[in-house]
């Protein structure tokens, strides 16, 4: 029998970066469409604080500036946490026409087709 903790229910921040980077999805802040998942670090996380602009990190570029070479940038609208406080929600604005780096507006354009066994792709 598994026993569960009682509910975190609490509104206490405790987001913990010691533990490594965390997870951020990014969702357009008025379709509510997904528009792709990267990673923040606690500096990241702090400038996209100050600047109610998006900052992540990833393992090629390190510390970036979403829309810095692009001029695609994200305005943060909204942030949300998870029930567990590992994971990030932004819900941001577009202030360009694209959020993936194909310049297509969100990097989830492909649907997963199986057909006889086999996976194929094709945009949606």
């Amino acid at each position: 029998m598994i026993v569960m903790g009682a509910n975190d229910e609490t509104l206490e921040f405790k987001l913990d970066f010691g533990k490594g980077l965390i997870p951020v999805s990014l969702v357009e802040y008025s379709s509510g469409e997904y528009l792709f998942t990267a990673f923040t670090n606690e500096a990241a996380f702090k400038k996209t604080l100050e600047t109610n602009r998006v900052y992540l990190w990833s393992r090629e570029r390190g510390f970036w500036y979403k829309g810095e070479s692009s001029g695609d940038y994200l305005r943060i609208e909204e942030m949300r946490i998870n029930c567990n406080q590992d994971q990030l929600a932004y819900y941001v604005t577009l202030l360009g026409n694209a959020a993936c780096h194909t310049k297509r507006k969100t990097c989830y354009y492909r649907r997963l087709m199986q057909e006889n066994g086999e996976i194929g792709l094709e945009n949606v």
